[in-house]
């Protein structure tokens, strides 16, 4: 027992960094909150615009879409751990050998930096908050259950898309290049996620296949419990389906790294 608490411990730790480092930088903070300030009175002013003449779009009002976009657009950071560059960042600089030589195991610490990492990021934006509910009239629920399902489904979320962009950064082991993978996977993210668009107001064949998609599971379903687009009856089932996403996505990424980090190929160091 205490020798998985001293593990966790350290994962701790290496986590505490990333997030100490992602506040170190002042100016990035204030640049970073206008451009989310920004983004979110651009969505609010276009789904207002949409819902002009009409009071509901398939059987959804303004103000649900509204409290959803909204929420989603806070949310929208976490469909990427940047674990993508850090792989090509670590071939360039020939440091892969000596992060896997390290005594802890190099995907739990890379996620539990990348959940630190979103976590300060949450945080950090807690103007945004302000901003939806007094300026927007954000409305949140009022039944507890809602909340908690929120903070489980939206933790769950972030592990599974982790799981998912490292069998992505397993690419790069191959084309030892990071940046246009990264592209194209931030361009797939933010459509199939549910941060522009909800879900529910795709058509049928394009909301099945963005369920499929990991990057669903850390927007829209957290937001979507929020918003009340989800009701709190689904929880338990929709939280069971997010457990087997993990598990799943756990063991074929692991799997996929030990046959991939066979390709790499070190340029620096």
């Amino acid at each position: 027992m205490n020798a998985v608490l001293n593990r966790l411990g350290v994962y701790w730790d290496v986590g505490m960094i990333q997030a100490k480092s992602r506040m170190a930088y002042t100016a990035w903070f204030w640049a970073s909150l206008f451009v989310q300030t920004v983004g979110l009175l651009v969505m609010v002013y276009f789904w207002s615009a949409v819902y002009e003449n009409q009071d509901s779009i398939k059987g959804q009002s303004v103000q649900q879409t509204l409290n959803y976009i909204m929420l989603a657009r806070m949310l929208s950071g976490l469909t990427g751990s940047g674990i993508i560059q850090r792989f090509g960042q670590l071939l360039n600089r020939g440091e892969l050998a000596i992060e896997l030589l390290r005594p802890v195991d190099f995907q739990f610490q890379n996620l539990a930096q990348a959940l630190n990492r979103w976590f300060t990021d949450l945080l950090m934006r807690w103007q945004l908050w302000v901003i939806a509910i007094v300026f927007f009239h954000l409305q949140l629920p009022t039944e507890p259950l809602a909340y908690v399902y929120f903070l489980i489904s939206l933790v769950l979320g972030c592990i599974i898309v982790f799981f998912f962009e490292w069998m992505i950064a397993c690419i790069v082991f191959v084309t030892t290049e990071s940046w246009g993978l990264n592209v194209l996977k931030e361009g797939v993210a933010s459509f199939l996620s549910g941060a522009l668009i909800p879900l529910t107001l795709m058509p049928d064949w394009l909301r099945t296949v963005a369920e499929f998609t990991p990057f669903s599971k850390a927007v829209f379903v957290p937001a979507s419990f929020l918003s009340g687009l989800t009701p709190v009856s689904d929880g338990p089932r929709m939280l069971l389906e997010l457990v087997l996403w993990v598990v799943g996505l756990c063991l074929l990424s692991r799997f996929i790294f030990a046959k991939m980090v066979k390709h790499a190929t070190i340029q620096g160091g």
